[in-house]
């Protein structure tokens, strides 16, 4: 009776060392998960702001590059993004409007913060 209540008594252990030595690798995978999800997340975002600082830039009568900056900048400030520069730049022919938007990336957790892109871009670009 004794020999089988050591054998457990192992097993239990063993079974607490086995999770103490992979539980740090499964915390790691799962925080990198959530920090590149935020990360495509802060992306799509500045992705839309882009867009739609174009499109309100191409339907604008007047003033296309200040009605574009207004509405990409509105876009950012919804979503939570304050610290973001939208700069837009129309070409000479003035058929299109373009519409950069650069923006500080950042870390959700604070982990990887050296991992992460430190800036994201995007540009759109539509007809007038």
């Amino acid at each position: 009776m004794t020999a089988s209540r050591s054998r457990s008594e192992r097993a239990r252990g063993a079974a607490a060392v086995e999770f103490a030595l992979v539980l740090p690798v499964l915390m790691l995978l799962c925080l990198g998960a959530i920090e590149w999800g935020f990360h495509f997340f802060q992306r799509e975002i500045i992705v839309n702001a882009a867009r739609e600082g174009a499109r309100a830039g191409s339907i604008a009568d007047t003033d296309a590059a200040g009605v574009a900056v207004a509405r990409a900048r509105e876009y950012l400030s919804v979503a939570g993004i304050n610290a973001a520069t939208c700069t837009v730049d129309i070409p000479e022919a003035v058929l299109s409007v373009r519409v950069t938007v650069d923006c500080q990336g950042g870390s959700f957790t604070l982990l990887f913060n050296d991992l992460m892109p430190a800036r994201i871009v995007a540009t759109a670009e539509m007809r007038r």
